[in-house]
């Protein structure tokens, strides 16, 4: 084994680029003379050339099943069969094909949701996709009421583990942030199973939501008076809830969630989004909608791939709301170094409580400096400056995912172990 680390990862980008070139040759001058037609039933997924056809079902099978529920762009689907659910998404067809974008569907990506089969209409692709569920017993179900996610999402699990203590904050602040969450629509009504990481806020609000305006880092300071009082995910408290501003006269108190469990959250997503670069597959837009948590605890990413027939879009709000990185919708075509941008945003929120977005109102500049609390570890410090770079090609991560697992926030990771 070379011991250069930077030759092992051009090594395994070459041989990526390789891999990629040969099934764009095999799909664009081969495939047809192997037998198949010229339909995406007869593609071949990721860079293993793995049939597809065998995940390829007739539209007709959906007809026998049922929606139970509907959220944002997904539904949920009972087999009558079975008895079983699955989440059902459609993927509008674009007018125009292009021989550049090639399908890609991922496999054997750790920490990701699983695609079970699809099927192809003559407008849609349907995905049927494994139905991550879930601890309700272990977690309050406290959903955005317009946007009710099918299981739990990360932000969920915080909103309902760390919440506000009205004794430890004035009844202003109290009140407001009731206030607040109403304006956002956050009700006590019963959620679904299915948990987003982030999720009292799913992530994202509602486009009717107004953009909140960040405090200026230059001079804002908790009031002595509170011990406690909320951030939020984006548009709300985090999840209910949660960084301190505990008043002891230096500044903000650390964030109640624990550096080790955000330890191993990141790892696990950064194993997913290390799987899906591995394969071809960029995501864009990452965003707290499409981090899931399982019974386990552990991350599950929502399903990411790539269609010839799909156009890829970005969401506009994860652009507004920093999630995605500033080159994301310009003239640049984006790379793997977007991704770590969307990882970085997402660990800033996890590590502070705090939305990138809010601290900073404005959006992020070449010589913007990064606004960081107190109380975070030198690790975490590096980590975050490191990612969150205006300029892709100095942004960690951009040469590897592997460089990135290297450092030393990292330190603790046992990384095979958990891929295994």
């Amino acid at each position: 084994v070379d011991p250069n680390k930077e030759r092992r990862e051009a090594v395994k980008r070459k041989i990526t680029q390789y891999l990629r070139r040969a099934e764009e040759i095999f799909n664009c001058h081969l495939q047809r003379a192997a037998g198949g037609d010229n339909s995406i039933a007869t593609g071949y997924s990721s860079l293993r050339f793995r049939p597809i056809r065998t995940l390829s079902s007739a539209v007709e099978n959906l007809r026998r099943c049922k929606v139970v529920g509907v959220i944002d762009k997904v539904q949920i689907v009972q087999d009558p069969a079975t008895g079983g659910t699955f989440i059902l998404k459609s993927l509008p067809k674009s007018h125009v094909e292009t021989r550049e974008r090639q399908t890609i569907i991922p496999h054997g990506v750790p920490f990701m949701v699983k695609l079970l089969c699809y099927y192809v209409s003559e407008d849609s692709i349907f995905l049927h996709l494994e139905h991550v569920q879930g601890d309700r017993d272990a977690f309050c179900p406290i959903t955005c009421s317009s946007l009710r996610f099918p299981g739990e999402t990360l932000w969920s699990h915080l909103h309902s583990k760390y919440r506000v203590q009205q004794g430890s904050a004035d009844s202003n602040t109290v009140q407001a942030l009731r206030d607040r969450g109403r304006e956002h629509g956050v009700g006590s009504s019963p959620g679904s199973s299915q948990v987003s990481i982030f999720s009292a806020r799913t992530g994202i609000a509602p486009s009717s939501s107004v953009k909140p305006q960040g405090p200026d880092p230059a001079v804002w300071k908790p009031s002595q008076g509170a011990s406690l009082t909320c951030g939020r995910l984006g548009e709300q408290p985090l999840s209910g809830q949660c960084w301190s501003l505990a008043s002891h006269g230096h500044g903000w108190r650390a964030w109640a969630v624990k550096e080790e469990q955000v330890q191993l959250w990141a790892a696990e997503i950064l194993l997913a989004l290390e799987g899906l670069h591995q394969q071809g597959v960029l995501c864009r837009d990452l965003n707290p909608r499409n981090l899931l948590l399982d019974a386990a605890g552990h991350v599950r990413l929502t399903f990411f791939g790539q269609w010839t027939e799909v156009e890829p879009q970005c969401c506009s709000q994860a652009q507004e709301e920093l999630y995605s990185a500033p080159e994301v919708g310009g003239i640049m075509e984006p790379t793997e170094a977007a991704d770590c941008w969307s990882f970085g945003s997402l660990l800033y929120e996890l590590l502070t409580g705090v939305p990138l977005s809010r601290n900073h109102p404005s959006g992020i500049q070449p010589h913007t400096q990064l606004y960081l609390p107190e109380g975070l570890s030198l690790a975490a410090t590096s980590l975050l400056t490191e990612l969150l770079q205006y300029n892709p090609k100095q942004r960690l991560g951009s040469g590897g995912i592997a460089k990135l697992k290297s450092h030393s926030f990292f330190s603790t990771i046992p990384w095979n172990k958990l891929v295994g």
